[in-house]
């Protein structure tokens, strides 16, 4: 998300608390409780923060996620062609030693010599 949406919900969501906030104030300061129609405002503003809040929330996780995402990419992990889970695939070798041995197998043995 591009730095200029973010800042723009974020004060977008700093009115709307501001909003909420004189319509509380305005009722205190008069000495009485909140008409229907302030009432009406009032939680109508609280939902949409609220909302604004949580999309924030989201967007941060979410870059969060994709910088780690960022961090590893490069990086195979597991699952590679002749590879063993969590092994690094590296060149057309792969996971095999010289020879074409697949690593972790026992060296062959050779017969004829006994």
């Amino acid at each position: 998300m591009s730095v200029v949406r973010k800042k723009n919900l974020i004060e977008q969501r700093n009115r709307i608390v501001a909003q909420t906030r004189t319509i509380l104030d305005k009722a205190a300061e008069e000495g009485r409780g909140l008409t229907a129609e302030e009432n009406t405002n009032y939680q109508t503003g609280m939902a949409d923060q609220e909302s604004l809040r949580v999309l924030l929330e989201n967007l941060e996780r979410q870059e969060a996620l994709d910088a780690e995402l960022a961090s590893t990419r490069g990086t195979q992990l597991g699952g590679g062609a002749g590879g063993e889970p969590g092994d690094r695939q590296s060149g057309s070798q792969g996971s095999r030693l010289p020879g074409g041995r697949p690593r972790g197998s026992p060296p062959a043995r050779d017969h004829a010599h006994r």
